[in-house]
Order: C-alpha cells, then sequence, then structure tokens
C-alpha cells in the first residue's frame, strides 16, 4: 500500500530534473519533502500527481500503475493543492469548494459544508473567489482538497505543494493541523514546504532533495541534523534538539561574513601547502603522504584537505562503517607510526556498541574505537593513471585512523559519499601533545608479588587489560617486572627471524597492528617475506604488513595463562613505550594454541642481543 515512485528519471529536453528519485507515500503518514529552490519538487510532485509522465521508472499507487488508472478513478484517491491556482470566473468559494465533487456522483451540500467549516471559511461561502487575499484563496482550496476526499471507500492520498505560503502563522499553523488530521484519520499526506522547524514539528517522514536527487528519507530526528540541512541549503545551521524531538531549527548566515577573513586566510595557506607538497613530489615522485606531511610540519589530513577531490563526511563513523559490506572487495589499512598492516577481503559481521565496534570476517577482522574517531572523508586519487576511491578515517590530531581503498567498483563509495556528506565540516587540528618519556610512564610502588600471583591466575587474555587497569601499569612496565616468570626480551634482529620463519614453515600466525582508534587483525600464513632498507615487509597478494625495524626498541615473549592453556604473544615496542605490533600463534577461544606456534616463539628468546 501506498503511492510509491520508483526509480524515476525526467528530463525536459536535454535538461535533467529528476534522477534515479524513489519515493513513498505510506497511508496514515505525513511526508514533508525539504530542499532549495529549483531542486525538482514541483517537478516529483507533478508526476505524483500523474500530471506529468517520467522519462524513466513507474509511478504505482496502492500496487497498481498509476497510468492504468482513469483520471475520474484517480481524482477520488488523491487530491492535489498546487502553489496557486488560477480561476478566471466569477464563482464563489462556496462553488469552489464544491469542484471537489466533480469526481463523485452528485453533488453533497453537507460534505461541502463540512469540509469549509474543517478550515474555518464558512464565513467566505458567498465571497467571489476572485476578491479573497491570497491566504483565503490557498485556505478555500484546502477546503476543495479535503472535500474531494470525503466520502472514499479506497485509499486516499493528498498532495499538497507549498500550502502555507501566503498564510500569516496563525493559519499556517492550522493548515498543518489539519493535515496532520487527515493523516491521522488514514490518507497519505505529502507536502512541500520551506520551513525546516515546521516540518520538524509536524512530520513522520522527511525526504531531502537538491540537484534532483534524493539525499535522504526517514524521521525528522534522523534526518534533520546540523550537516544534512547544512548541506542541503548551503548555509550554517544549528539544530536545538532532545532526545525526543527537534526544537527549533535556525539559520546562521551572519556565521559567513564573520568568519570571511579568516577563511579567505585558511584558502591562501592551504594553497601554499598545496606548492609546498607539489615541490616534494618533483623531488621524490614516490612520496608517501604521511611522510610529506612530517616533513611539511602539519598533520596527514591537513595535507589530503589540499587536495579538491575530498569530500568532508559526517561523523557518523558506526553508520558508514556499517555501510562497508556494500563496498564489496577492498584493502583495508591501519597503521601507527612504524607498522602499516594492508588486508585484502570484503566486510562481514559488522557491530557497534557504545563507542566500540567489531568486523569480524575471515578476510577483514577490526576492533573498533570510535571515541578516538573525529573526521571522515570520501577521497578520489589518481594512482599510476587509474583513479581510486576510498574512505579516510582521522582523529583529532589529523593523523589517520583507518582507510578503506576501492578494488572493486566506485559506485559504493560514491553512495556513501553521497549519502553521509557533510557541509560546514569542522576540520580543524590539534595539535600531538608532546610524547612523555617511557621513564614517566613507569609506576614505582607496584606490590610485584601481588601483580605477579594476579598474571598467574588470569583465565582469559583480555583479562590482561583489566589487570594493567587495576594496577595503573603502562603495558611496557608490566612486561619488565615479569622478566623471567611470563616474558623474556628478544633482541630486535628477532622480529625479522620470526617473519621468516613463519613464511619458510607455513605456520599460522595472527598479526595485531593498532593504533588508539583501531587494531586490525590478518590470521592465517604468510609467504612473501623481503627486507627492504628499515624496513621488513610481508607481501602476499592479500596481506601486506611494513614494519620499521629501525623505530623497534625492545620485544617480547608473552606468556599468558588461560583456560585453555597458556598463550604465547610476541609484542613490539618503539621507544616511547607504544605497542608497534603484535604475533599470535592462530587460535580460538576454546582451543589451545599450535606446539608448533609455541615451538616457534621460544625458540627466539635466544636472539636477544
Amino acid at each position: 500500500m501506498g503511492l510509491i515512485a520508483r526509480n524515476i528519471d525526467y528530463s525536459v529536453s536535454d535538461h535533467s530534473i529528476l534522477r534515479a528519485v524513489n519515493m513513498e507515500i505510506r497511508p496514515g503518514e505525513l511526508h514533508v519533502l525539504l530542499g532549495p529552490n529549483g531542486a525538482g519538487k514541483s517537478t516529483l510532485l507533478g508526476l505524483l500527481t500523474g500530471d506529468l509522465i517520467p522519462n524513466a521508472g513507474e509511478i504505482e499507487i496502492d500496487g497498481r500503475a498509476m497510468a492504468e488508472l482513469r483520471r475520474k478513478d484517480l481524482a477520488r484517491r488523491r487530491a492535489v493543492l498546487l502553489q496557486s491556482t488560477s480561476i478566471p470566473f466569477a464563482y464563489t468559494s462556496e462553488q469552489i469548494v464544491a469542484l471537489g465533487r466533480l469526481p463523485h456522483s452528485g453533488d453533497d451540500p453537507e460534505i461541502v459544508h463540512q469540509s469549509m467549516q474543517s478550515t474555518q471559511i464558512n464565513h467566505l461561502k458567498e465571497r467571489i473567489y476572485l476578491t479573497l487575499s491570497g491566504g483565503e484563496k490557498q485556505r478555500v482550496q484546502l477546503s476543495r482538497v479535503i472535500c474531494q476526499l470525503q466520502g472514499v471507500n479506497d485509499q486516499t492520498y493528498m498532495l499538497l505543494d507549498e500550502p502555507i505560503t501566503g498564510l500569516d502563522l496563525n493559519h499556517q499553523l492550522r493548515m498543518l493541523e489539519i493535515a496532520r488530521t487527515m493523516s491521522l484519520a488514514g490518507c497519505g499526506v505529502f507536502l512541500i514546504l520551506h520551513d525546516p522547524g515546521l516540518a520538524a514539528r509536524y512530520a513522520d517522514r522527511i525526504s531531502l532533495i537538491k540537484g534532483g536527487r534524493i539525499l535522504d528519507s526517514g524521521s525528522p530526528l534522523e534526518i534533520m541534523t546540523e550537516e544534512s540541512l547544512g548541506d542541503l541549503y548551503d548555509i550554517q545551521i544549528q539544530v536545538l534538539r532532545d532526545e525526543h524531538s527537534i526544537n527549533a531549527v535556525i539559520p546562521r548566515m551572519s556565521n559567513n561574513a564573520i568568519h570571511q577573513n579568516s577563511e579567505q586566510e585558511t584558502k591562501m595557506k592551504k594553497e601554499e601547502l598545496a606548492a609546498n607538497w607539489q615541490k616534494l613530489r618533483e623531488k621524490d615522485a614516490h612520496i608517501r603522504i604521511r611522510d610529506a606531511a612530517q616533513k611539511l610540519d602539519v598533520s596527514e589530513m591537513e595535507l589530503l584537505l589540499t587536495r579538491d577531490t575530498v569530500t568532508a563526511l559526517r561523523p557518523e563513523f558506526s553508520a558508514i562503517m556499517g555501510e562497508a559490506g556494500s563496498l564489496g572487495r577492498v584493502m583495508a589499512l591501519t597503521r601507527n607510526e612504524a607498522c602499516v598492516h594492508e588486508r585484502k577481503g570484503t566486510f562481514e559481521n559488522i557491530s557497534a556498541k557504545g563507542g566500540s565496534g567489531l568486523v569480524v570476517g575471515p578476510d577483514i577482522d577490526l576492533r573498533i574505537f570510535y571515541d578516538h574517531w573525529a573526521h571522515a572523508f570520501h577521497v578520489v586519487d589518481e594512482v599510476r593513471g587509474e583513479t581510486r576511491h576510498s574512505l579516510q578515517f582521522f582523529d583529532k590530531f589529523g593523523q589517520a585512523v583507518h582507510k578503506i581503498f576501492q578494488l572493486e567498483s566506485p559506485e559504493p563509495f560514491l553512495a556513501i559519499s553521497t549519502r553521509f556528506r557533510a557541509a560546514n565540516a569542522d576540520h580543524s587540528v590539534q595539535r600531538s601533545p608532546e610524547t612523555t618519556p617511557l621513564e614517566a610512564k613507569l609506576k614505582k610502588d607496584i606490590d610485584q608479588n601481588a601483580f605477579l600471583e594476579d598474571w598467574a591466575a588470569l583465565q582469559d587474555t583480555h583479562d590482561f587489560f583489566g589487570m594493567l587497569a587495576q594496577y595503573g601499569l603502562h603495558r611496557m612496565h608490566a612486561l619488565q617486572m615479569a622478566e623471567g616468570r611470563f616474558t623474556s626480551l628478544l633482541s630486535k634482529s628477532a622480529i625479522s627471524e620470526l617473519l621468516f620463519r613463519a613464511a619458510e614453515t607455513g605456520q599460522e600466525i595472527m598479526v595485531f597492528v593498532g593504533n588508539p582508534g583501531m587494531i586490525q587483525i590478518h590470521t592465517g600464513t604468510i609467504s612473501n617475506v623481503r627486507p627492504l632498507e628499515a624496513w621488513m615487509n610481508v607481501l602476499d597478494s592479500d596481506f601486506n604488513l611494513h614494519l620499521r625495524t629501525d623505530l623497534i626498541d625492545r620485544a617480547y615473549l608473552v606468556e599468558k595463562p588461560t583456560r585453555d592453556g597458556t598463550v604465547t604473544s610476541i609484542e613490539v615496542f618503539d621507544g616511547a613505550g607504544a605497542l608497534i605490533v603484535q604475533f599470535f600463534g592462530k587460535r580460538k577461544p576454546g582451543i589451545p594454541e599450535q606446539e608448533s606456534w609455541r615451538a616457534l616463539a621460544h625458540s627466539l628468546v635466544e636472539k636477544v642481543a
């Protein structure tokens, strides 16, 4: 049931007005369409009424193609109020309202009277329509629409094109209350409005249209964000809301003037930064954006934003990631200062709870911490002469948290970009705090015996994090305190040895690389291990690892007791005590780790420098 537009295209000559529009007007629902001038609102209404014929797609009314209905039958089921209606004859207001009964057999003075009473225009019934004010004419036309739909046994639809134009505030509210009453009685009501505040107050569903495309559709609380409305109208907008309703929508045009000078200054800095980046590329055509940003003393995100092919997305991170499965086969990238983890595959089993999320698939395996995410972008690059799309996420310091690169069709990337596109997004970044020396992170007053006894009592590897929090311990300090009992210090060269030995023996391993906002995991074998200057690289078809060995400060073999037996890991740290990468043997909860992995890990102990 419903008045439905499916994949509608409409153009005049060579000018496209609507493209791939889908719209559903449901019985008992008040549906408001918002959009700027020239967006295609009235054209869409003309298609929904049957007055216009789409170039592609179809319009259905309760399961039947609208084109199949006779005009008289259609007029009994849907009534239309246009922005203006020309009546050249000297009809009275009552006669205009009575025109609503033309699709029906016979006159019905009682229905005419009730319809005029509902809009409070009985005092105008003898007045000549041509002598009425614009607001009075609009109320008469609404009475005619109501009159047209009375006494119909089938489902009815009311379509109103800017019905409150020319009305004072009192009659605007009365008009919308009438529309609300009609929807509560089961009529499907569709309104075009220009006031987002009134739309939020009365609508069950809101659709946003711009440039002939539907940007989004849903409840007011879902749809009416500052970002979405700012993008719709190309101005800054403030939305005052609570958890149950939207209280006000306030345009903030003055901000544009206030910030005009600073925006010009920002533009000049952006142009200067882009020019300096170009100079670096001329010297080194293969320089990576992160390395270029370091040389220019800016964040990676600031450098990225010098490009014209970057679209800012609303910071609805879990919602964006929730649609990552639509991207098909991709390359997911997570990195920190010393290690890059790249894994090809598809996003599966995506979930989120609070500030955390999971992606648990055989290829893409992620642990997500959204509290550390601040910015999102859709990026289009030219790579070796081909266009490549990506989604890129950054923290408040402008450092990359996670990136998803196109391997198949660009269309899903474009769809996500369109849906989540932000307007007037704040791209300011905070400067990273000074790195705290490792010595300052280490606690001195720890009961080592109690700590090691609690370590011995661990039942699950995840309990380790709680134990560190309980004692207020930095991870590095914990491993130092456990040396000789649960941990063994390894040489820096042991990590290269680990990768070579795993490749030679076919040992299945798990490789964890992360930053505060993301941990990315590879599970399986590795085969193509290649050193290159300071980098140790795994260059397999679906998994790449790039590890800067010159940033390794120390590495430990770590053993944690669990109910499934001892779990052995190799943990690698930089000079500030930050965790670079972890290696485990392939395992699942409830299954002991492989003896072959344990033997490989322990063989590295003798590699101590």
